[in-house]
């Protein structure tokens, strides 16, 4: 009956698989209780262990995807229960989900930034646009993305979907800064200096910055990788 369901979960006597008494707070939500009875709970708590050896990871993660898929049918099916579920392979498969429609914000961006890297190089000018500079910048930066991708699979580096996502845009917008030091050093040069003595000019002024600030850059980033974060 109700009265002894009560009466059983108040004393503790509800035990798991392994004889240890179950938690209230671990089982129940929304408890009422009163003089150290339970009179009513408005959630019940599942908790599933799976067994996840390599040899059998394939299984779980199935096992794991048509449960979500019953969870989400019996929210469809029943008006007055509401069923939240929660898996190992949640998070990843969110974050697999938004890098899948996170494509289109990340083309917008970088033709975005084409346009006002252009626009800021060299103005409304039918001579000095640098419209080739300018999608030469977001083209360097499109082909770094690659070649660090190809890097880090080379390594057996595992790339997740979140990296996915925020790579493109930190790596746009160093790249892309580097392009504005260097063509304002190289349009200080003298002008009637040789093409490669202005280039040297640029690159031995602007060269000590981009090579501080991508030194911080990584640093910044190395400690990122060995601190510990959760999720």
């Amino acid at each position: 009956s109700d009265t002894d369901l009560g009466n059983t979960v108040s004393q503790g006597a509800v035990l798991n698989e392994a004889g240890v008494p179950m938690i209230q707070d671990t089982v129940l939500g929304g408890l009422t209780v009163i003089s150290g009875q339970v009179q009513n709970a408005t959630a019940f708590f599942f908790t599933w262990f799976l067994d996840k050896h390599p040899e059998t990871q394939a299984r779980a993660e199935a096992w794991e995807a048509q449960w979500l898929d019953v969870c989400i049918a019996a929210n469809a099916k029943y008006k007055y229960i509401t069923v939240y579920r929660w898996a190992e392979r949640s998070i990843s498969d969110e974050l697999l989900r938004e890098s899948q429609t996170a494509f289109l914000p990340v083309v917008i961006s970088y033709l975005v930034m084409f346009v006002y890297v252009t626009l800021a190089l060299g103005k409304l000018h039918p001579v000095r646009s640098k419209i080739m500079l300018g999608l030469s910048g977001v083209v360097v930066v499109i082909c770094s993305i690659v070649i660090a991708f190809g890097l880090g699979s080379l390594c057996g580096i595992q790339v997740t979907p979140i990296i996915t996502e925020v790579i493109p845009f930190v790596i746009l917008a160093i790249g892309v800064d580097n392009v504005f030091l260097l063509t304002q050093c190289f349009e200080r040069s003298d002008p009637t200096d040789s093409l490669e003595d202005r280039i040297a000019y640029a690159v031995t002024h602007a060269g000590v910055s981009i090579t501080l600030a991508s030194f911080a850059e990584i640093m910044a980033f190395l400690l990122g990788m060995v601190t510990n974060m959760s999720a």
